[in-house]
């Protein structure tokens, strides 16, 4: 079986769960406040910076898994002007994600540590942004079409043809028993944290309102 399929997998139950709640439910329905869209926008910031830092330092140390690293599908600069389009600030915003980034990609995390967790972070945000990202920029588009969109917008590249080469490149890595299983844990525990994250973004008043 392959890594992305594995994972999958293995990630199945949190998957339906960060589905079926109720602050997707409200972004799928158009009912999300825009001051709590920003929220997790600023939330999703720090995940990609962190990720992509991560890479970049993989590229420059010359390790496999710097191959996931790719300005075609790379978040973090479409993320800030989307934000800065919400009047945010990119840089403040609370790190919701961060016991998870800092487990992994954080600035003291060896190679060996940050692996499992930035293939992990890649697979399920990235393809997960060039397939149900594209759902949700459509929703957008008709309940929301003040949001801004850079963040789901692949142009001029096509978004099945950037996964179709991500996906290959995933289950490239990973390849004895203890990375896979280690990349299996850190893709659950990034499902976790976002349910984490959903529930906390519910639980307090939106930013600016």
């Amino acid at each position: 079986m392959s890594l992305s399929s594995e994972l999958r997998q293995a990630t199945s139950d949190l998957h339906q769960a960060v589905e079926q709640h109720p602050l997707m439910q409200s972004l799928v329905n158009g009912a999300c406040h825009t001051a709590r869209y920003g929220d997790y926008l600023q939330a999703l910031h720090l995940t990609y910076r962190s990720l992509e830092a991560a890479l970049s330092k993989a590229a420059a140390q010359g390790l496999a898994w710097a191959t996931l690293s790719d300005p075609r599908w790379q978040r973090s600069l479409a993320l800030q002007q989307d934000l800065r389009h919400l009047g945010r600030d990119p840089d403040r915003g609370e790190p919701f994600l961060a016991n998870y980034l800092s487990n992994g990609l954080g600035p003291t995390a060896s190679p060996a540590q940050a692996m499992p967790t930035a293939i992990a972070t890649a697979w399920a945000r990235y393809l997960g942004d060039l397939a149900g990202g594209q759902i949700l920029r459509q929703l957008f588009s008709r309940h929301h079409p003040q949001w801004p969109s850079a963040f789901y917008a692949f142009s001029p590249h096509d978004t099945n043809a950037l996964a179709n080469e991500l996906r290959p490149r995933i289950d490239a890595l990973a390849t004895d028993a203890s990375e896979r299983a280690a990349t299996i844990t850190a893709a659950r525990a990034l499902f976790a944290a976002h349910i984490q994250l959903f529930d906390r973004l519910l639980a307090q008043e939106p930013a600016g309102t």
